[in-house]
């Protein structure tokens, strides 16, 4: 789901009246009545044609930046707008459909914005606190389980089920997957690979996009449980997962992740490396007790 900010303009037209000439010292000079004073405010329904050139404000006015819900402030106004207004002078309040601010399209606002809160995540700089980058990104919450299980995860599918329960008993909504691979299905299978930021509960970057995720290394390390807590102890994941997310090619997958076996093993990863480390480093065996990276789809 991808939310997009809208801008509704609400406002009163705006009109500017100038005089033609103006000669002092003898010269000529037109009748008083072309000296009409600016006005700043009329009635909706003096906007007949459904477009407010803004040009006609005087220069010394500022930006729509700050446009909000109710009249707008003539001084809050530049550029041109495409606007569309219902309702006669004693009712109409709103102007519809917007299609653009200061020339930008919503849609281009929408991806500009989005690329502005991929860089704020990634702590290039900070925003207003009026700016609220969700909705401009659709974040994807990643963490840790707080438990740890034997090899017998009753398959991907049980895995999956894992993490949505943890996610679901921390207060965490959307739906939940297991970074983890069997001998035919893997992350690059069955994730949806997002063009958001992956992020940790506390909203900590871990990568900007899926490609970020499986370059071969993450921007901070994953080791913050479903309740954001660091989880104490061994970082062992179970995973068997390559770093592009594709399954690992030997066998380490306790039986497709149903086995308990100490004579088996399955593919692990590290919740406090970032490198390719992260979601390989090795195997243990099956009846050993590890944890799972859950992603949000």
């Amino acid at each position: 789901m991808r939310r997009f900010g809208t801008v509704t303009l609400v406002m009163f037209a705006f009109v500017v009246g100038f005089a033609s000439t103006f000669s002092c010292g003898g010269g000529s000079s037109s009748n008083a009545a072309d000296y009409a004073p600016i006005v700043h405010e009329h009635a909706a329904s003096d906007i007949t044609t459904g477009e407010l050139d803004i040009s006609l404000i005087p220069s010394h006015l500022h930006s729509a930046s700050d446009l909000v819900s109710g009249t707008v402030p003539a001084g809050r106004m530049s550029g041109t707008y495409d606007i569309s207004i219902t309702g006669n002078s004693a009712t109409a309040t709103v102007a519809n459909s917007a299609n653009s601010v200061d020339g930008i399209s919503g849609q281009d606002l929408s991806d500009m914005m989005g690329a502005v809160c991929k860089l704020y995540y990634l702590n290039v700089f900070t925003l207003p606190g009026t700016v609220d980058c969700d909705d401009y990104l659709n974040l994807n919450t990643v963490f840790v389980t707080s438990t740890q299980y034997d090899g017998n995860l009753g398959g991907l599918a049980g895995a999956d089920a894992i993490c949505q329960s943890a996610a679901s008993s921390a207060g965490l909504a959307g739906s939940y997957m297991a970074w983890l691979s069997s001998s035919t299905q893997s992350p690059d299978d069955t994730f949806t690979k997002s063009a958001y930021p992956y992020v940790l509960p506390d909203r900590t970057i871990v990568a900007t996009d899926w490609n970020d995720l499986t370059d071969g290394t993450i921007l901070n390390v994953i080791e913050i449980d479903e309740y954001g807590s660091t989880i104490p102890g061994a970082k062992t994941v179970w995973t068997f997962t390559n770093q592009d997310g594709t399954a690992q090619a030997t066998g380490n997958n306790c039986s497709d992740w149903t086995n308990t076996s100490g004579a088996q093993t399955g593919g692990t990863g590290r919740a406090d490396f970032t490198d390719n480390r992260w979601t390989d480093s090795g195997s243990a065996t099956c009846s050993s007790p590890w944890r799972l990276f859950c992603f949000e789809q």
